[in-house]
């Protein structure tokens, strides 16, 4: 089975207005021109770095706070 690429999964409109920012940001902050296929390939090479962290922190956050329902959850027994 092939892995999927986090870019894959994008809807076009997402993908297309990242490559829009990224090729902005690249030429306002870097002085940088970066071309169609450049800036594929750079936004895919983040998205590979950054999703999964990402993704971690997300889950790291929904832990904590099922772990403080729980703990109510936990303050409605009774004695």
């Amino acid at each position: 089975m092939k892995k999927k690429e986090p870019w894959s999964e994008l809807p076009k409109e997402e993908r297309d207005e990242l490559l829009a920012r990224l090729k902005h940001l690249s030429t306002e902050l870097l002085e940088l021109e970066l071309g169609e296929l450049k800036a594929r390939l750079l936004l895919e090479e983040l998205l590979a770095l950054l999703g999964p962290l990402l993704y971690n922190l997300g889950v790291e956050d929904a832990a904590a706070l099922m772990a403080i329902r729980v703990e109510d959850l936990y303050s409605l027994m009774k004695p």
